[in-house]
């Protein structure tokens, strides 16, 4: 299975009737950022319209660590019925790491589902099928704003920070929810 297959297997880009998009990609390397801005551009053209959608990077994967919302700040001024679309890479482990359970050689190699830069193009390589490519749900900033006032109890005074990690938050929380759907409920999915 090649890359263009692996992006025919589903579109990032949610359905809208015209609205802009802003892509969030949690992506942990050069290469997992590559991957998610490939397929994007795979599926940019729509019919003949070509479409403008602005993309973050950020780093969602480790919780215990602060949004870096700086860059989402600057996105989140798009107009309310803008969607926000997040992305992600997830790796599978292979058999061998799911039978065998954690050994020695993940103290060096790192984690098989987290890999870096390097570890991840062999991965891709060699084993395919253990790299997915996942949208989570799509909100409009509208909503996404509409639940951060609800949820904080304030109005729209000089929260503009707090409402960008607040987005980042929940990025990350329907990315978790989707890439457990493909791993399974029954353990959590660490980070």
């Amino acid at each position: 299975m090649d890359l263009a297959d692996k992006y025919r297997q589903s579109n990032p880009w949610p359905a809208r009737e015209g609205q802009r998009v802003l892509f969030i990609l949690d992506t942990r390397n050069s290469f997992e950022q590559d991957l998610l801005k490939q397929w994007i551009h795979h599926h940019r053209a729509s019919g003949s319209e070509e479409f403008e959608a602005p993309q973050v990077c950020l780093k969602l994967g480790d919780d215990r660590r602060a949004v870096d919302s700086d860059q989402l700040l600057i996105a989140l001024a798009l107009p309310a019925d803008t969607l926000v679309a997040p992305l992600r890479v997830a790796w599978l482990p292979s058999q061998e790491d799911i039978d065998s359970g954690p050994r020695l050689r993940n103290l060096f190699f790192g984690d098989p589902r987290h890999p870096g830069a390097s570890r991840a193009r062999k991965i891709f390589h060699t084993s395919p099928e253990r790299m997915r490519l996942i949208a989570g749900a799509p909100d409009s900033v509208a909503n996404l704003r509409q639940r951060f006032e609800l949820h904080h109890n304030i109005e729209q005074a000089d929260a503009q920070r707090d409402f960008a990690e607040f987005v980042g938050r929940q990025a990350a929380l329907v990315l978790d929810i989707a890439e457990r759907r493909l791993q399974g409920g029954r353990y959590k999915v660490p980070r």
